[in-house]
């Protein structure tokens, strides 16, 4: 069981086939928008946990995927699997139905299983916005499945959650009486993070808070791998076929007694290959997960290769993000073949994101942990010098270097160059930097990077990404001149 403060906490799980509901009454219990609601049938794969709040106790919520008691796909068994942890560790099942449908045999084939399992067990009816004129005889229906909490909701527009709340409560006190404590949370460790950390709150933590890893790639590149092997568990499904993670999910992790938040992201393709309404979702969730990131890690499976969607998909961090570290998966792959020259390789990635010279990359194996204590310490690292004070004397030294070494060229059409005076922090994660001087709104984009790459390398900054602003100097007796004249 998870302890906080002397405090246990009741955890409570969402079940039942897909498309009936669950992530919208997630949604609607935690008051966040963390999990993919859609029309669309099977968006959820992978556990999600939430955190309520209710009158003076405090759940955990689990989201899971569509149930399926006879799978037949390897998806599904997946899905099913990750279900039955969640059911494990809970002690409240709220079996979730689709009101506007009739109860199907499959429906059945679930709270038969449950039943056996001797928890705690809601029946909630969703999709209705009115009990009054809900046909009575659809309700006795689910009574006949032998349950006797049944909860007529509408998780869109909230009709019904008090009442849920209120026997989910008088439920937990029952429980606590009972002395009931094998359903409490006992695997998720570290879940107080989660609960500050949710997309909700990712940006309101500014004390102590965890380091924020967004990990981001193409489908297939070994994410989930990845994340399965820091917790030492199955926590995501990890499968052969492309586009298996479909929502954003946070794992919070101590390891050398520091705080991370991995936020574990669905995989992104080419827009002419993105078909389908989920993966759609998927890839606009994922592109503005990363404005919450302290560091971006991007992992690159070694089999494929770089692609021009990798390049891309870089370009678009390097933009909106704020560090950024290569993690090259699947090395363990190449480096065991015979005629495998890795200094070749190394040269071949090198060249095609030459644009990213100031970034590490680690060479890594998601599936046996090869590399991954020094990727931590990149973490690390990067993550400490983006809140390092930096001294305004100090960058308008190293700016002045680079312009004896490299004047700017002066503008076109005219005798005068722009004129560079001072350059100080404007702000931290994300860093930028504010010069300030006279004509500096026409420095070339040329000689604007190669200001970028002084700085990089003689303040020997490695993985943050820092934003240029320049500031032209007004002259404040410019005005009275000319009234003079």
């Amino acid at each position: 069981m998870i302890v906080m403060n002397d405090v246990i906490f009741p955890v409570i799980v969402l079940v039942g086939q897909e498309n009936v509901g669950k992530s919208t009454l997630f949604n609607r219990l935690t008051c966040t928008r963390d999990a993919l609601v859609s029309s669309y049938p099977g968006l959820t794969r992978d556990r999600k946990y939430g955190y309520i709040k209710y009158k003076n106790f405090k759940f955990i919520l689990i989201d899971t995927g569509g149930f399926n008691i006879f799978s037949d796909t390897l998806i599904q068994d997946c899905i099913n699997d990750q279900t039955n942890i969640a059911i494990q560790e809970s002690c409240i099942i709220l079996f979730v139905v689709d009101g506007k449908k009739q109860g199907s045999s499959e429906d059945w084939n679930i709270i038969t299983y449950l039943r056996k399992l001797k928890k705690g067990i809601f029946v909630v009816i969703n999709k209705i916005d009115n009990a009054i004129s809900y046909n009575n005889y659809k309700i006795w229906d689910y009574y006949l499945y032998g349950i006797k909490n049944v909860v007529i909701i509408s998780a869109v527009h909230g009709y019904g959650i008090s009442t849920l709340l209120d026997k989910i409560y008088l439920q937990s006190l029952k429980n606590s009486f009972d002395g009931v404590k094998k359903c409490f949370f006992n695997t998720y460790i570290g879940f107080d993070d989660y609960q500050k950390n949710s997309e909700k709150n990712l940006l309101l933590n500014q004390n102590n808070e965890p380091i924020i890893v967004v990990i981001i790639g193409r489908p297939n590149s070994g994410k989930s791998t990845f994340v399965n092997y820091l917790l030492k568990e199955e926590r995501m499904i990890v499968s052969d076929i492309p586009g298996t993670t479909r929502d954003s999910v946070y794992i919070p992790i101590t390891y050398n007694n520091d705080k991370y938040m991995f936020v574990d992201t669905a995989g992104i393709r080419k827009k002419k290959h993105v078909s389908s309404v989920a993966e759609q979702i998927s890839k606009l969730k994922t592109l503005q997960i990363l404005k919450y990131a302290h560091v971006t890690l991007f992992i690159l499976d070694i089999q494929e290769g770089i692609v021009n969607q990798d390049l891309s998909l870089l370009n678009f961090i390097t933009k909106s993000s704020k560090s950024l570290i290569i993690a090259v998966n699947k090395y363990d792959i190449f480096s065991s073949k015979t005629g495998f020259d890795k200094t070749l390789m190394k040269e071949e990635l090198n060249k095609k994101i030459s644009f990213l010279n100031f970034v590490k990359i680690h060479y890594i194996s998601a599936l046996y942990g090869s590399g991954i204590k020094n990727l931590f310490q990149s973490i690390k690292k990067i993550h400490d010098f983006s809140k390092q004070k930096i001294n305004t004397a100090q960058l308008t030294r190293v700016m002045h270097e680079a312009i004896i070494k490299y004047p700017p060229p002066f503008i076109r059409g005219t005798k005068f160059a722009p004129k560079l005076k001072f350059v100080h922090v404007g702000s931290y994660n994300p860093v930028v930097f504010i010069i300030h001087g006279t004509r500096v709104s026409s420095l070339s984009n040329a000689y604007r990077k190669y200001l970028r790459n002084y700085f990089y390398r003689a303040l020997n900054i490695e993985g943050v990404i820092f934003q240029m602003h320049f500031k032209n100097t007004v002259n404040p007796f410019s005005d009275k001149r000319n009234k003079h004249v």
